[in-house]
């Protein structure tokens, strides 16, 4: 997995925000994310070829980047 440092934006809906995250490694952070206790959605722009990972608001950001830093 490629070395990713979440920087979190706010997400057009109330309580989320989210982070880019390479376009063909999405499905497998996510999927990462949600096997260690947190729920995410993966947003894809295909027009722009991009992908977000959006989370709760109140997620620790810590526990984000150990689930990606991880190998398992």
């Amino acid at each position: 997995m490629s070395d990713i440092r979440p920087v979190f934006q706010p997400s057009p809906l109330a309580r989320r925000k989210q982070f880019e995250v390479p376009w063909e490694e999405a499905a497998e952070i996510r999927s990462r994310l949600v096997s260690r206790g947190v729920p995410s959605t993966v947003i894809r722009k295909t027009d722009e070829q991009k992908s977000l990972i959006e989370v709760d608001d109140g997620v620790d950001p810590g526990l984000i980047a150990a689930a990606l830093a991880d190998p398992d």
